[in-house]
């Protein structure tokens, strides 16, 4: 069971985004038992957001300080 948000529905397969970066995976409709439903994901709207702010805090604690240092060359 996958939980996320669904992206690039097409005609043969979706999408399911499982991380706040994107990361998840690609199901074909021929491969699923039932059809996909919509289902409350408090969860997982959480655990994506607490990723983003860790990417965010991540740049901004070790990106930033060596761009400004000279050491990471920026554009």
């Amino acid at each position: 069971m996958l939980t996320g948000r669904l992206s690039d529905a097409g005609d043969v397969r979706f999408a399911v985004r499982t991380n706040a970066l994107g990361d998840g995976a690609s199901v074909e409709y021929k491969d699923l038992a039932e059809s996909p439903r919509v289902v409350p994901a408090v969860g997982t709207r959480i655990k994506q957001g607490a990723q983003m702010a860790g990417f965010v805090a991540f740049v901004i604690v070790f990106f930033i300080p060596l761009a400004l240092a000279g050491v990471i060359p920026s554009c």
